[in-house]
This record gives C-alpha cells, sequence and structure tokens, in this order.
C-alpha cells in the first residue's frame, strides 16, 4: 500500500473510499478516525462538502446520521459568506426538512425559523421552508399557523411563477384544511381543489402527489357527509397506491374506504376493508394504531364494547411502542411528554374514556366511571401542552372546543360520583382559558414594568393584523379578485411573524414578563370558597344541545345537579329569549311570559327543591354557558301566584355574571386620573345611522350625576375615546351598537370601533357602562363564551361591564343608568346599584307596558360586583359599632369602680 503521510486527512478520506465497494457506514468510519480531534485543521470547505455526500448517502438510511452531518455543516458555515454561498444555504434548508422527517416538529420550527432570519429574501428555497414549517405546525396541532405558512408559500411560488410548487403546497394545505373540520374552510376548499385542478392542466404531477390529493380529498368529502364522492375519492387513492407499491398509503386507503362504510353501518365490509389494511401496518407503529382505534370505532357501533375496549387500548399502547397493558391501566403524563404528535394520541385516549362512560351508562359499573375520570384528566393535561404549545389564537380557540367535548362528559361522571370538586375543575376548565390568559399576560405587563411605548407597540401590531383580518373576511365573499386575497393573505403573515419575533424579542429583555404571563391561575372550588363572602354564591353551568349541569357554591358547601329534560329546555329557553326581548302588548302576553319564565326558572334553578329561600338577601354570580349568555336571569319569574313585578327573582338577590371564576379573581393595581369620563355621539358621520333618542334633559342630568362634561357630537371620535380610556375609574359609552357578520361594534362620531380595536388594549377601567344595543352579543365560541363588546373590555383588562342583550330602549335606559350612577355614589355595590336601579323603574312604571322585562332587564352587570366609591353606608355602620363597643368598656371600667 502506497504511504498517505504526505496527504491531508481528507486526500487520505478520498484515496480510501475512492473504491465503489466501500459503502456509507465504512466511508463514516473511515473519515472520523482521520479526523478526530482535528476537524478545525483541516479545509473546512472540503470537509462540508464530503459531509454532504455522507448526509445524501445516508437520507434513506439513516436519518440520525444525516441530521448530523447537517448540523456539522451548519456549524462550518458560520465561518463562511453564507448569504453568497448557495452550498450552506441548501444545507440549512435541508436540516429543516430532516428534523420534519424525523418528527421531531418542534426542532424543525426552530431550525426553520433560523432560516428565515438568515435567508429574508422571498425566493423559491426560503417558499419550500415556509412549506416545510406548515407541515411541521401541522403535526403539532398549531393549524392556523400551518395554514399562515402555507399562503406564505403559496404567495411566493406565485410571485416566482412556481405553478407546480404552488399545487404540491395545495396537496398540504388541504390536509390540514381537513385535519380542522369544523366547517368554516368549506369554501376554501371547493376553491383550492378548482384551483389544482386548473394547475394539473399544465404541469404533470406524479402519481405520489395525485394520490395524497384524493386521498385528502376523499377525507373532505367525508366530513361533509357526501360519502358517495368520499369512496370514488378513496378508491382512486387506492389504486394509485398499489400501482406505487406504497404500502402505508395502501394502508391509509383502505382504513378510510372501510370507515366511510361503517358510518354507512355497512359492517361487514368496513370489517372487510380492515382486516385487508393489516398486513401493511406491519412496520408502522402509528397506522397500526389508527388500524386498532378505528376498529375499536366498529365494534363500539356493533354494541361489541369488551372487544372495543381492548382495541382502543391496544391504539394506545402501540403508538407509544410500549407493551399491551391491561385495560384498566392509566399512563402518566410522563409517559407521553416525548412523544411530538400528541394530536392522534389525544384522540385514542378520548375515545377510550367516551366509551369507558358508556359502558358505565350501561352496566352501572363504578370502576369504569373512575377510569374514564382518570383518562380525562390525562387529556385535560395532554390538551394544556398542545393549547400553550399553539401561538395563534385560533388554533388555541380550536383546542378549547376540543377540550370542552370531554370536559361535559367528565363533568358528568363527575356528578354520577357525586364529586362537586371534580365537576367545577372541569367546568372551569371549559371556560374562558383565552381570556383568563389574555387578563393575566395583560397583568405580567405591569408587574414586568414594560415600557408604555413597548405596550403600545403590541397593541399597534395586534390591532393591524385584526384590522388585516377583517379586511380579508369581508373580502373573500364578495370578490372574484383572487390576486387581492393573496396579497391580504401574504400582508396577514407578514404582520404576523413582526409581531412574533417583537414578542421573541420582549421576552429575552423582560424575563420577568415571561414569567409572570405563565402565571395563569385556575381556580378549583376550594380556593373559590376561600375567596367567597358569607353572602355570596357561585352557579357555574356547563351546557350543550343533549345535557346540562350546575355547580352551586357557597362559602360552605358545594353540590352538583343535573339538568333535566334538556329538550324541553331549550324549547322553553326559545320562547324566553323571545318573549322577554320585546315589551309586552296586552296581559295575555303578561300571563304567557309568567308562565314560560317561571318554567324555565325551575328547570334552571334544580337546587330549589331543596331550599326555595337559598338566595335571598345573597349575591348570586351567574357563569353561564352556551345560550345562557343570552338570558337575564333576573327576570326569571319564581312564583306564579305572586304579582309579575313582585316575582322577579331581581327582587331577591343581586345578580351578576362572569366569563369564568378565574378570570373575575385576577385582581388588578387600580391607578386613575379621574372618577369618570362620559361620552356619547348624539349623532353620527355614518348616514345609516340615526341620532341618538337623548334629549338635552338627559345630558345635563347624566353630567349633573357625574360631574363630568360629556364628550358628545364632533368631539365624540373614536380616537378621542380610545385615548382617554384607561385614564378613568368609571367609563360611560351611550351610542349604537350592533353585530354585523358575528363581528360586534359600538360607533363613534366619526366611525365603529370594532371588537379587535378594543380587545388587546392594556387600558382598563374599574367599571364600562356601554348605553347601546347588543354589547353582550357576539359569536360564541365553544370553550371560551361569546366574542362581544363587554368581553373584549374584560380582555383589555377592566374590572366589569354593564351592557345589553338585545336592542335597547334609550329612555327606559337613561333612566336606570342615571339611578344605577346615584346608588353607585352613595356607596352600593356595582349589583346592588343596578339592582336598585331596576326595581325602582318597574315601580315607576308599574301596571304600563314600560314595566316589561324588555326595557329593564337587557342591561346585566359582567364581572366584579365590588363598591367603586367608598361605602358611606358601611363606613357609617362601623362608626356605630365602635361607639357601642367604647360605651361597653367605658360602663364595664365604671362599674369595676363601683361608679355604678
Amino acid at each position: 500500500m502506497v504511504s498517505q503521510n504526505h496527504k491531508t486527512p481528507l486526500e487520505n478520506y478520498k484515496s480510501l473510499t475512492k473504491n465503489e465497494k466501500v459503502d456509507s457506514y465504512e466511508k463514516k468510519k473511515i473519515l472520523d478516525s482521520l479526523i478526530h480531534g482535528r476537524e478545525d485543521r483541516v479545509d473546512q470547505d472540503k470537509l462540508a462538502q464530503i459531509y454532504h455526500e455522507l448526509l445524501r448517502s445516508f437520507y434513506k438510511k439513516n436519518i440520525d446520521f444525516s441530521i448530523d452531518y447537517a448540523l456539522k455543516i451548519k456549524a462550518i458555515s458560520q465561518s463562511v459568506d453564507i448569504i453568497k454561498n448557495d452550498f450552506y444555504l441548501k444545507n440549512d434548508k435541508n436540516l429543516v426538512y430532516f428534523y420534519y422527517k424525523k418528527g421531531m416538529y418542534h426542532k424543525s420550527v426552530f431550525h426553520g425559523q433560523e432560516f428565515l432570519k438568515k435567508y429574508p429574501i422571498e425566493t423559491v428555497k426560503q417558499a419550500v421552508v415556509y412549506r416545510v414549517l406548515g407541515n411541521s405546525y401541522n403535526e403539532l396541532g398549531d393549524f392556523n399557523e400551518a395554514i399562515s405558512h402555507y399562503n406564505k408559500a403559496i404567495f411566493i411560488f406565485k410571485e416566482h411563477q412556481e405553478i407546480k410548487e404552488e399545487g404540491r403546497t395545495l396537496i398540504n394545505l388541504l390536509r390540514t384544511h381537513v385535519e380542522i373540520d369544523n366547517g368554516l374552510f368549506k369554501e376554501d376548499v371547493f376553491e383550492l381543489l378548482k384551483r389544482f385542478d386548473e394547475i394539473s392542466k399544465e404541469c404533470q404531477f406524479s402519481k405520489n402527489e395525485i394520490l395524497k390529493k384524493e386521498l385528502n380529498a376523499g377525507v373532505f368529502y367525508d366530513n361533509i357527509e357526501d360519502y358517495k364522492k368520499a369512496k370514488i375519492r378513496y378508491t382512486k387513492s387506492l389504486e394509485l397506491s398499489k400501482e406505487l407499491s406504497d404500502s402505508l398509503s395502501i394502508c391509509q386507503s383502505l382504513i378510510n374506504l372501510g370507515i366511510v362504510n361503517r358510518k354507512e353501518h355497512e359492517f361487514k365490509e368496513s370489517r372487510r376493508l380492515f382486516n385487508s389494511a393489516i398486513p401493511y401496518t406491519k412496520y408502522n407503529s402509528e397506522k397500526k394504531a389508527s388500524l386498532y382505534n378505528n376498529l375499536a370505532d366498529l365494534y363500539k357501533e356493533e354494541k361489541n364494547y369488551e372487544q372495543a375496549l381492548i382495541y382502543y387500548n391496544n391504539a394506545i399502547t402501540e403508538f407509544l411502542q410500549i407493551k399491551k397493558t391491561n385495560v384498566f391501566d392509566v399512563l402518566s403524563i410522563e409517559a407521553f411528554n416525548l412523544i411530538e404528535n400528541k394530536v392522534d394520541l389525544l384522540g385514542y385516549i378520548i375515545d377510550k374514556a367516551n366509551l369507558l362512560l358508556l359502558i358505565a351508562e350501561d352496566e352501572e359499573q363504578g370502576k369504569y366511571l373512575q377510569l374514564a375520570l382518570k383518562l380525562y384528566a390525562l387529556s385535560d393535561q395532554i390538551v394544556d401542552v398542545i393549547y400553550f404549545e399553539s401561538r395563534e389564537d385560533f388554533s388555541k380557540l380550536f383546542w378549547r372546543k376540543e377540550a370542552s367535548n370531554f370536559y361535559l362528559n367528565a363533568t358528568e361522571i363527575a356528578y354520577q360520583l357525586n364529586d362537586p370538586k371534580k365537576a367545577f375543575y372541569y367546568i372551569e376548565k371549559s371556560k374562558a382559558l383565552l381570556l383568563l390568559e389574555n387578563i393575566t399576560n395583560s397583568k405580567a405587563k405591569t408587574l414586568a414594568k414594560l415600557p408604555g411605548n413597548l405596550i403600545d407597540r403590541e397593541y399597534n401590531l395586534l390591532s393591524e393584523i385584526k384590522k388585516t383580518e377583517d379586511k380579508l373576511s369581508y373580502s373573500k365573499p364578495f370578490t372574484v379578485n383572487k390576486l387581492l386575497v393573496d396579497s391580504l393573505k401574504n400582508e396577514i403573515f407578514s404582520k404576523k411573524q413582526k409581531y412574533t419575533h417583537f414578542i421573541d424579542s420582549l421576552e429575552i429583555a423582560y424575563p420577568s414578563y415571561y414569567s409572570y404571563k405563565k402565571r395563569i391561575m385556575v381556580f378549583d372550588s376550594k380556593m373559590v370558597q376561600e375567596s367567597l363572602k358569607a353572602n355570596e354564591i357561585v352557579l357555574q353551568y356547563k351546557f350543550n344541545s343533549n345535557k346540562g349541569f350546575v355547580v352551586l357554591i357557597t362559602k360552605s358547601s358545594e353540590e352538583i345537579f343535573r339538568l333535566e329534560n334538556i329538550t324541553q329546555i331549550h324549547e322553553i329557553l326559545d320562547q324566553y329569549i323571545d318573549l322577554v326581548s320585546k315589551p309586552f302588548v296586552d296581559h295575555k302576553d303578561q300571563q304567557y311570559f309568567k308562565t314560560i319564565s317561571n318554567k324555565l326558572y325551575l328547570n334552571l334553578l334544580p337546587f330549589l327543591k331543596n331550599n326555595k329561600d337559598f338566595y335571598i338577601n345573597k349575591k348570586v354570580i351567574i357563569i353561564p354557558d352556551t345560550r345562557l349568555h343570552y338570558i337575564p336571569f333576573e327576570s326569571l319569574v319564581t312564583s306564579k301566584k305572586l304579582d309579575l313585578t313582585e316575582s322577579y327573582l331581581l327582587n331577591f338577590c343581586d345578580i351578576s355574571y362572569a366569563y369564568s371564576y378565574s378570570s373575575l379573581r385576577v385582581s388588578y393595581d387600580e391607578k386613575f386620573k379621574k372618577d369618570f369620563f362620559a361620552i356619547s355621539p348624539v349623532s353620527f358621520k355614518d348616514l345609516s345611522l340615526s341620532s341618538l333618542f337623548v334629549t338635552e334633559k338627559d345630558i345635563a342630568n347624566i353630567e349633573a350625576i357625574l360631574n363630568v362634561n360629556i364628550v358628545s357630537e364632533e368631539d365624540a371620535t373614536k380616537q378621542r375615546f380610545l385615548n382617554e380610556y384607561g385614564t378613568s375609574k368609571v367609563v360611560h359609552i351611550s351610542t349604537h351598537g350592533g353585530v354585523l357578520n358575528n363581528k360586534p361594534w359600538i360607533s363613534f362620531n366619526d366611525e365603529k370601533l370594532m371588537l379587535s380595536d378594543i380587545y388587546f388594549k392594556n387600558k382598563k377601567a374599574n367599571l364600562v357602562v356601554l348605553s347601546a344595543c347588543k354589547t353582550s352579543h357576539g359569536e360564541i365560541k365553544k370553550g371560551e363564551g361569546v366574542m362581544s363588546i363587554a368581553r373584549a373590555f374584560i380582555n383589555s383588562g377592566s374590572r366589569s361591564v354593564v351592557s345589553s342583550l338585545w336592542d335597547i330602549n334609550q329612555q327606559s335606559t337613561n333612566e336606570i343608568i342615571s339611578t344605577f350612577y346615584l346608588n353607585l355614589k352613595e356607596g352600593c355595590s356595582k349589583s346592588k346599584a343596578l339592582r336598585k336601579a331596576k326595581i325602582a323603574y318597574i315601580k315607576n312604571h308599574k301596571n304600563t307596558s314600560e314595566a316589561s322585562p324588555f326595557y329593564w332587564s337587557s342591561l346585566v352587570l359582567t364581572g366584579d360586583t365590588e363598591s367603586v366609591f367608598d361605602n358611606y353606608e358601611n363606613i357609617w355602620y362601623i362608626l356605630i359599632a365602635i361607639m357601642v363597643f367604647v360605651a361597653i368598656i367605658f360602663i364595664a371600667f365604671k362599674v369595676k369602680r363601683g361608679k355604678i
């Protein structure tokens, strides 16, 4: 053998590996031995090239080695002008993809974001990275981030006229849309499929790409219950899979065809298809887990619960690649922490828990309930991980909705086990967690002492995102200009990236801010009881179309009750909402309302059977759910025997509302420059809005009570309000309000204020009074509540809001609010002040149509109920008590000395 001593290590490597018989593993071994301990003393560029050759040879054999070499090349690139060197750019791009293929999605995202910062120019390679990032976000369950990144990739591909790459990205985008499966993207999917067909006429896609499109299109049609088209697509994907000898795609196509047949109750054919898929799952645990789970679904449909339970359990253990366990074993959260794809696993666990609940209903076996509850607890922990890893509100709302479904089942188990503590926990977890997170975030900014200019910048960035999203939302149904839609999507993505980078920089510059914002405290029932006063009661509702529960908590007790006759309750609710939101015309209307309202009262407050007077002279905090957000409990009729005006629940207790108990109890340091700020445009530049029915006397009356000058007419602009908000303890707004396309608004003289204008403001008031129509209305987000203007003020940090449930009568509203303010200034709590104002109004208008609940019950108090101003009445009682105490001491002293 010729001496190699005069050669460099890399020349030696080339010489020793030039024989084609030397395989990749031998080459790796030779290189390691030659450069070990002297990597930095060889030509770095040539070493990187060798690493790249090895990387390529290992890609399909051992992706771990490929990742290792890509990381080594990246390290070398730190000393190279990477902008000019396309070789290193490609390596950084490949690294993002390798981590995605390996299933290490967080690392893929990390290196992908690094890539985008390094290479800011929007090239085709950058678009490819955006697509891979979309894939990783999709696997992590952050679907909105996935959609945003796919749309950004599509935009760049279009700019560079890379329509084939656009088509490939559309396939991935289709997959995310069908994963979400909530009906929101139905029209988008039709447009996507149409666009792909257009591209297909100009470009030839590979059979593998067509296969993916057909498979996902099948899932889409399956989701919208068009099973005929779903079968056609799945059959095509099966044919293509067989042509390609793609065992995993054959397996998935067979499974999906089996699912459709199960839904059509073709159980025999469904089982045949599932059994046909078994051989193709031999080397893939995720596919085998999916097959087991679908077989379990089939057994469940056939009511063979024993086999269904075994297969649900097998799906979980197979996915985790652990030995099969007993069906009654529950793994700890630690077993799941290292799993990147938690989304599928979560589905398997919930499916098993749902079956256990079903078995328990049939067989009344407590052990099944206990096990199901443990599995729901595990699901709750996994959802928390996915939720807090998601950065987009859309994705967070998606996971709140998903969690809300099993939280209700967990509540039912807690009811059956008579465990109100667990019931309250699961109901509270299903309520407004996003709101609590935002309020905590707002508080964190104060605690971390973030400079005002940074807080303003965050608000401005978020507002710009929301405005552009609104513009896109309004444009999509009415425009055929695809370029405009693409441009708006790209603008949204760029603004979101800017916001993300800003938040990342904040968390680095102000680590305490990051620490404070993670301190999200969800109250349990013990914490609730510790925070309650002796005269306070909490009613926590969980409610959907099939079942409902209410947890009653006082300072010393806690109970859970089922809402019976749920179908009847929904029917009564429809009637009640219709009746309460319009004036009585005659005595017949009044009597009918009395009957319906009393029925609803008895159904929503089932605990009255044991204690009819429990709420008298109490403060009742109601935490509603779904449709219950839209009703005033104050106008529920407690007795058909009493006169109507004397029978309202309003007469017996103070009532307030909250989105969740946890968000209600977040405390703030409040410092305001003044007590009141009042604004009322009266007239509007928008000609579609009529002038307010407000007399000079009304304005003078409010001004006299509040001791302020109301900002009105042309001075009452949106910007004037935004500048003033946060400076005053009490904010009064009298204007028009409404909801358009599920987007709530109130109007100022020059323009409308939308939910997004105030939602992320880091400003607050102790009390905001919204004398406008439908300020408690908006879209109900499952697991979060109503996205109303009132909620926006709570989200921004205000402690409480008085708002309206329907279109208000300006005259009656002015009368009630004027009295409300007088009561506040006398030291009443907010809930008592509003209650007394309503009772006074009813008394003033007794025996007239104006006494109808329509005129007074629309106004509701959400949030904190405490006094805005010093309670002089309480101070007087305290002074009397002190004087009596002193007198007793004085008399005792005299007696002791024999003076008396």
